[in-house]
């Protein structure tokens, strides 16, 4: 999740009351509120935040769905965004399990950990079947970045991305670029991404990687 320069000391877990958990390390400090669908509140490095911190439905934190949508449409699941995670602390690590979806049958399990040699935080999601049919699925993590004057970029063409001329990317050194800016009204795009996806603002680079 994230990786930053910094000395690995005073690694520590607090219990913040309100169902809220801080996760520090070095300069690097996570906030965790199991309360909230076991939402990451807060990423910080230094003073300097990445998370978005408005208050609105769906406009903070972040959080972690199944995929396709369209199994369950809108609004998110209620189990895994909103309801309450059971929290158990084991060995410096924090381990925060979903109810099992009435609908859909998947308990969502997310455990927190600290590497102080590689200086990051480990996050592990797991989507564990509680029905009794076998059932094909898939990983979706959601973060809410601050939007004023944040910049996108990720591996992909322009020309690739859907809708068409929805959204006014630039392209240059082989990736997409987005300034981020408001509109009333929805707007969602998808690309075939290289296997990472990154987020600037101010002083604060966060970069995201996966398998392509």
């Amino acid at each position: 999740v994230g990786c930053c320069s910094v000395s690995a000391q005073n690694a520590s877990v607090r219990n913040l009351g309100e169902s809220k958990y801080e996760m520090a390390m070095g300069e690097l400090a996570m906030v965790i509120d199991a309360g909230k669908g076991g939402k990451i509140l807060s990423f910080k490095h230094g003073e300097l935040e990445s998370i978005s911190q408005l208050t609105m439905r769906e406009t903070f934190g972040s959080t972690f769905w199944t995929s396709p949508q369209k199994e369950w449409n809108w609004p998110p699941v209620q189990e895994y965004d909103k309801m309450p995670y059971a929290v158990e602390e084991r060995d410096g690590a924090l381990v925060m399990t979903s109810l099992v979806s009435e609908r859909l049958k998947f308990q969502i399990r997310k455990e927190f950990a600290m590497d102080e040699a590689g200086n990051a935080f480990v996050i592990t999601y797991s989507i564990v079947n509680r029905g009794d049919m076998p059932r094909k699925v898939a990983p979706w993590e959601i973060t809410r970045v601050l939007n004023e004057g944040g910049l996108i970029f990720f591996d992909a063409p322009v020309e690739g991305i859907t809708p068409v001329n929805l959204m006014d990317f630039s392209s240059k050194y082989g990736a997409a670029w987005y300034l981020s800016d408001e509109a009333a009204e929805n707007r969602k795009i998808n690309a075939d991404g290289k296997g990472w996806l990154a987020y600037k603002n101010d002083k604060f680079l966060l970069i995201k990687t996966f398998e392509d």
